[in-house]
């Protein structure tokens, strides 16, 4: 019988036969040298692991934002009060939004903090296009009322008649005393008109609602009657006439007049209103606006001069007495009336050292 043909448990109790042996010691060779490469397997694995794990957080996980910074010009350069007289302006800020102001108006910063910028539109009018999801809550102030801007594109315009907000798009919230329900939430295509402080002789007036712009209707200007010396063209100051209306409503009716273009319209009603209620707290921003009104439109420095002087000795709000003291300088001098444009020029001199129209008064009183 041969090998093969023999049974199994017979071979086994026999001893290995030398082909067994020489199979067996070819297989632990064999084994040893494979066992090193499987253990270095078996280390890598995990270390493999650990790196991938590592990689992962790093790529996928959220990254810290940078800290936000007080708002600048886009030049970097710090936000100051802007300003404008003739002529309109556009400045762009650091984060990409942009700041339209309107001829003859002022915007004041109040607050430049990482999470709040706060402003004050002093007189005039200013659009806002804020860029939305920003890191910093927006707030523009305007008489008393309070404009908190949720990423939008609107305009605020402060006159002696109220204040005025108008939203092109996004949403705006407005509050303040003379706001309906004290707050009104407006979105795009939407305005809102706040009067000033009620009048104590005013009768009391049913809460402006929040209208479409397309559909507002306008309000039509009250005509007033021509002067009769305008007429003989002797001058271009309006005559005063007694009117039973009160300094609220001459003061909506003269900025009604000034917008339509009918200035000597206007600063008859201002006239009118500075001599029945001359003891108004509002009657030195009247008299300022008939200044401009003077100087500017109907091309009368004299009548300017005294405008301005008497919205000074009135007493003008902080943010306009600078302001105020410089317009004196300019009519004098435009008037012709030297002397006493370096009277005013020294007291501006005094009171306002290193002013902000100090170069423009010296400037004026320069010219020949």
């Amino acid at each position: 019988m041969s090998e093969r043909q023999r049974p199994i448990k017979a071979l086994l109790r026999e001893p290995n036969p030398p082909e067994v042996d020489a199979l067996w010691e070819r297989i632990c060779v064999q084994r040893e040298q494979r066992s090193p490469v499987r253990a270095r397997r078996l280390i890598l694995v995990p270390v493999f692991a650990s790196v991938l794990a590592l990689l992962g957080v790093k790529l996928f996980a959220p990254q810290p934002k940078a800290a936000p910074q007080s708002l600048s010009l886009a030049d970097g350069s710090g936000l100051v009060v802007l300003e404008t007289h003739e002529l309109a302006k556009a400045v762009r800020l650091s984060d990409g939004s942009l700041i339209e102001l309107a001829a003859d108006s002022q915007l004041t910063p109040r607050a430049l903090l990482p999470q709040l910028f706060a402003t004050e539109l002093d007189r005039g009018k200013a659009t806002f296009d804020v860029v939305p999801h920003g890191p910093r809550r927006w707030l523009v102030s305007a008489a008393n009322v309070q404009v908190e801007v949720l990423g939008t594109r609107f305009t605020v315009e402060r006159s002696t008649a109220g204040v005025r907000v108008s939203v092109e798009r996004g949403v705006v919230q407005v509050t303040g005393p003379n706001v309906p329900r004290g707050s009104v939430r407006l979105s795009a295509d939407q305005k809102l008109y706040v009067p000033p402080a009620r009048d104590p002789e005013a009768p009391p007036q049913p809460p402006a609602a929040a209208q479409p712009v397309a559909n507002a209707p306008s309000q039509a200007a009250v005509p007033a009657q021509p002067s009769a010396e305008a007429d003989a063209g002797t001058s271009t100051r309006p005559r005063v006439q007694r009117d039973s209306g009160t300094l609220a409503q001459l003061l909506a009716r003269a900025d009604q007049e000034r917008v339509a273009g009918h200035h000597a319209q206007a600063a008859q009603l201002l006239e009118r209103a500075l001599e029945q209620h001359r003891s108004d707290p509002r009657a030195a921003l009247a008299a300022f606006t008939l200044g401009n009104i003077y100087l500017q439109s109907l091309a009368d420095p004299a009548r300017a001069v005294e405008a301005f002087e008497r919205a000074q000795t009135l007493g003008l709000p902080q943010a306009l007495a600078e302001e105020g003291a410089a317009r004196i300088v300019e009519a004098c001098v435009r008037a012709g009336q030297l002397d006493r444009a370096r009277e005013a020029a020294a007291a501006y001199r005094e009171r306002y050292l290193n002013g902000r129209k100090r170069s423009k008064v010296e400037a004026w009183i320069k010219t020949p």
